[in-house]
């Protein structure tokens, strides 16, 4: 599985703007099987 920062440039996403902080919550790293599946996949 690739690395969170190799994911996030291939959607153009600017790691540098993320906020770290806004995973600390058990909100933000729960998805539902579908999701993470799919992210698995990738």
């Amino acid at each position: 599985m690739k690395n969170i920062h190799a994911c996030l440039q291939e959607l153009g996403v600017d790691e540098h703007r993320v906020r770290y902080e806004n995973f600390n919550s058990k909100e933000e790293i729960v998805a539902p099987a579908p999701a993470r599946s799919a992210v698995n996949e990738v």
